[in-house]
C-alpha cells in the first residue's frame, strides 16, 4: 500500500467521475492539482497528520480558508475511499484535523424586503425569469431541477411535479 499519491489521485478522480457532479469533480481536480502537486511523488502511507496539518494551513495562508477546508474534505474523502472501498491498509491522515471556522454566507429576504423585490421583479425580469423566480420560490426545489423540469414530470391532476433525479440520487415528488 505504498503507492505514489498520485496513483491515488487519479484512482480516485476516475472515482469521482462517475459518482459525483461535474462541478465537485472539477473542484477536487482543481485542488489536487493546485495543493497537492508537490506530493504526487511521495508514497500515500508516508504522508502523515502533521504533513496534512502543514498543509491546510499554507493552503489558507495563500489561498484562503474555504479552499483549505474543500482541499482537506477531499483528500479525507480520497483515503476513506482507499481504506473502505479499495482496501488499501494505511491511515487516513486527515482524520482529527479541524477545519477552519468559516463564516455562514446565508443571506435571505426579510419581510419588509419582499414588496420591493416583487415590484422589481415584475418591472425588470424577462417572463422566462419571472417564471424561474416564482417557481423556485414556490417549490424551494435547486436550481439545477427548476431549470431542467420536463412538462412530462408535472401532474396537474394530482397537483405534483416529479424530480426524477435530484443531488442525492433520488426521485422526488413536491
Amino acid at each position: 500500500d505504498s503507492i505514489p499519491f498520485e496513483t491515488l489521485t487519479n484512482k480516485y478522480i476516475e472515482y469521482s467521475k462517475k459518482h459525483k457532479s461535474e462541478k465537485t469533480l472539477k473542484s477536487e481536480v482543481t485542488s489536487f492539482n493546485l495543493y497537492s502537486k508537490d506530493w504526487f511523488n511521495k508514497r500515500i502511507s508516508l504522508i502523515k497528520k502533521d504533513d496534512v496539518r502543514k498543509k491546510h494551513q499554507e493552503i489558507h495562508d495563500n489561498h484562503g480558508l474555504y479552499s483549505a477546508n474543500s482541499w482537506l474534505s477531499y483528500l479525507s474523502s480520497m483515503y476513506n475511499k482507499a481504506i473502505n472501498l479499495w482496501g488499501l491498509e494505511i491511515e487516513n491522515p486527515a482524520i482529527g484535523i479541524k477545519k477552519f471556522k468559516e463564516k455562514s454566507r446565508d443571506r435571505f429576504l426579510q419581510p419588509e424586503e419582499l414588496p420591493r423585490f416583487f415590484d422589481v421583479l415584475e418591472k425588470i425580469a424577462t417572463p422566462q425569469v419571472k417564471n424561474y423566480v416564482y417557481l423556485s420560490l414556490l417549490t424551494g426545489a435547486r436550481k439545477s431541477n427548476v431549470l431542467s423540469m420536463r412538462w412530462e414530470e408535472i401532474s396537474f391532476e394530482n397537483m405534483t411535479w416529479r424530480i426524477p433525479k435530484t443531488k442525492n440520487g433520488e426521485a422526488l415528488t413536491l
